[in-house]
């Protein structure tokens, strides 16, 4: 894979006070043997040593702030104008590539001329294990993201036109998405895995408020009773789910969440 035939890759990693989630982050990235690549780092004014990691690396980010910022989506939208890639992917303090050869591992792939999303498989990293996970069909995207968020590169001149909305606090990049989608915008995807991602995000930290989220975005494409039915569904079982491990020891409900991963 010669230089000048790879489009180049904006790497955009937002963090706060997560330096050893950074640390191993940045690694991840400078160990990519992808060519044509450039690297940002969004800080949120971190006070636990980030930023003096990230001064450390310097001559190997191409751009990187560290001020008070309006959330997540609002971190990203900053990497977003920083950026200048043909390409941009987010991989966040604390998650990572799968390996080193990712990036080229997907541009030896043949990429469509439509196409605007690349997206593939993703691995969940858990304190005791990590979890494969393969993307799901795109006709169920109504259901929720079928692919990790850092599992999905998009067309540069796509994302710096269409921001992420911080008012959606949860489900901002899922309102993006699924929008274009909905939209008719071309996704692509690529059958090899991008990401090992931390688990306990946000979505995962409050996943009533998440499931609720999507469903008042894609209620505003279809509100056909199939959508009310998935998401009342969806929404009694995580109650349920709460319930049973508000009153189950953690040792069990660690270990019934650990099968039902495995099965």
């Amino acid at each position: 894979m010669h230089h000048r035939s790879c489009p180049k890759v904006s790497v955009v990693t937002i963090t706060l006070n997560n330096r050893e989630g950074l640390r191993s982050t940045m690694a991840s990235v400078f160990a990519q043997t992808y060519p044509a690549l450039e690297y940002i780092i969004v800080d949120g004014q971190s006070t636990d040593g980030s930023v003096a990691l990230i001064e450390s690396q310097a001559q190997r980010i191409a751009r990187w702030v560290s001020e008070p910022d309006n959330g997540i989506y609002d971190a990203l939208n900053k990497g977003i104008a920083l950026s200048q890639g043909e390409w941009i992917i987010f991989m966040n303090a604390g998650d990572v590539f799968f390996d080193a050869s990712t990036l080229r591992t997907v541009f030896a792939n043949p990429i469509a001329p439509g196409a605007v999303f690349l997206y593939g498989h993703h691995h969940t990293r858990y304190p005791d294990h990590i979890m494969p996970r393969t993307a799901g069909a795109l006709r169920d995207f109504w259901r929720g993201p079928p692919f990790s968020h850092q599992a999905l590169l998009v067309r540069s001149a796509f994302q710096k036109a269409h921001r992420y909305n911080v008012r959606n606090r949860i489900a901002a990049d899922f309102e993006l998405l699924f929008g274009a989608f909905q939209r008719g915008y071309g996704f692509q995807a690529i059958d090899t895995p991008i990401a090992i991602v931390a688990a306990g995000g946000v979505s995962d930290r409050d996943r009533l408020q998440s499931i609720w989220s999507h469903y008042g975005v894609v209620r505003t494409f279809d509100a056909s009773t199939r959508v009310h039915a998935y998401y009342l569904g969806a929404a009694l079982a995580c109650l349920l789910k709460q319930g049973i491990a508000a009153v189950l020891p953690r040792s069990w409900t660690d270990r019934i969440r650990r099968h039902r991963h495995l099965s």
